[in-house]
């Protein structure tokens, strides 16, 4: 299960790439991981980024999240 901030105070994102960069930021950890280590991380479960606080849409988030 990986979850990653989308912000540093909480508010509204919704007009922002944060979810974008946050995914972004946790797939690199993932892959790096990886590249350091024997034992692979070969599934990643992570919450709609953004939705609860940040107001971001499910739509939204999942676009931003898919493009990262």
């Amino acid at each position: 299960m990986a979850h990653t901030p989308t912000m540093r105070v909480p508010g509204d994102i919704s007009d922002t790439d944060n979810v974008y960069n946050a995914m972004f930021a946790m797939l690199r950890a993932v892959a790096n991981h990886n590249k350091a280590n024997e034992q692979k991380i070969n599934t990643v479960l992570c919450p709609g980024l953004g939705t609860a606080t940040g107001r971001v849409s499910p739509s939204q988030a999942s676009k931003q999240m898919y493009l990262a």
